[in-house]
């Protein structure tokens, strides 16, 4: 019978000591790149296999040490001209709160870096964070146009949080778009709304290789002929003077454009398609999308992709902190495992929704 393979039997074969084999294979620095590569080898011919409850006991005890002098975790934020896009949108200030609170369970600090700028292009930010030694990160999510960020992905395990695709292959935690949608609009029709138009952007879609829109047919085809769904993917709506104004006017002077300049579309489009319910990702004011007449002189129902349970719109709830905290519970396994850059089979974690009836589509 083969005797198991073991970190010593590892040291013995190669000349070094235990734990120079145990600081490689778990991907801390103090290795040299050619030194790890050699062990790693060494393990992989030796079928060594790592005893999980053994290490996952070894981690609580190396994370209580280092309590007070937590290892930082990198959360990039990739938002070029408007960083505090991050906080505003509640969302993403979710993800960033459940991976901020779950780095800190774990021992960790998570720390924001921001992308943009003169002063931090990628280049400047990756050697920022390989200055600082910083071995994980977290790449935060874009919203309309913004460009991917391209750093030396090998020099670091990441997770990108909020999207399913990137042009780097690196593994990725987000809400399960196709989901939201279907949810959403099978809860309408089953309250008996029978016109429903979705509205999109394009520019947030195009993003998210049109996720949200996956959705459709299988509502469709589970509610059957007696509903429609009425699609609408819009140009990119925005202000184009919200970046001279305070962050903390801006989304007033946002809700002041829609209102003046988006709303009255809308209403266009509910008389044409005839619909009596509406379903969207964007924040419109409640009281002025639902001061919106259907053809049958009812209030439009209305209903978001993303909404909060201490709002009274109906919609879907996404749950951005559990999001968050996936992130970080995916990050600290490659730590551990010590696994850096793209990976050619990337892992995609799907979060699912819940439905929250709110008050803004009441049953017909």
């Amino acid at each position: 019978m083969r005797t198991p393979a073991t970190l010593q039997l590892i040291a013995t074969r190669l000349g070094l000591s235990k734990t120079t084999v145990s600081v490689a294979l778990r991907g801390k620095p103090g290795v040299s790149d050619a030194m790890r590569a050699r062990i790693i080898a060494e393990a992989d011919k030796l079928g060594y296999r790592p005893n999980p409850v053994a290490a996952e006991l070894m981690s609580m005890v190396r994370s209580r040490r280092k309590r007070q002098t937590a290892e930082t975790i990198a959360f990039i934020n990739t938002f070029r001209e408007d960083p505090t896009l991050l906080f505003r949108i509640r969302t993403f200030h979710d993800f960033f709160t459940g991976a901020q609170e779950q780095a800190a369970f774990y021992g960790y600090k998570l720390e924001e870096f921001r992308v943009g700028g003169s002063r931090m292009s990628s280049d400047r930010l990756d050697g920022v964070l390989k200055a600082r030694g910083l071995r994980g990160v977290i790449v935060g999510p874009r919203w309309f146009d913004e460009p991917e960020i391209t750093i030396d992905w090998n020099a670091y395990s990441c997770v990108l949080v909020g999207e399913t695709t990137y042009g780097a292959s690196i593994y990725r935690v987000c809400n399960h778009h196709a989901h939201t949608t279907e949810l959403a609009l099978t809860k309408l029709a089953a309250l008996g709304y029978r016109r429903i138009g979705l509205q999109l952007v394009a520019n947030y879609e195009s993003v998210r290789h049109f996720d949200f829109l996956a959705g459709v047919e299988p509502a469709q085809r589970a509610v059957g002929d007696a509903t429609r769904f009425i699609v609408q993917v819009q140009p990119r709506v925005s202000s184009p003077r919200n970046l001279l104004v305070p962050p903390e006017e801006r989304q007033a002077q946002y809700l002041d454009y829609t209102n003046r300049h988006v709303i009255p579309k809308i209403a266009e489009w509910v008389q044409k398609e005839r619909l009596d319910a509406l379903v969207t990702l964007a924040g419109y004011d409640i009281n002025t999308i639902r001061s919106i007449r259907t053809h049958r002189n009812q209030p439009l129902g209305f209903a978001r992709l993303d909404v909060h349970p201490d709002e009274p719109c109906t919609g879907v709830v996404q749950h951005g902190r559990d999001i968050g905290r996936t992130a970080m519970d995916l990050l600290r396994s490659l730590l551990h495992a010590g696994e850096r850059g793209v990976a050619p089979r990337p892992r995609v974690l799907l979060v699912e929704g819940e439905w929250f009836p709110g008050e803004t589509a009441p049953p017909v």
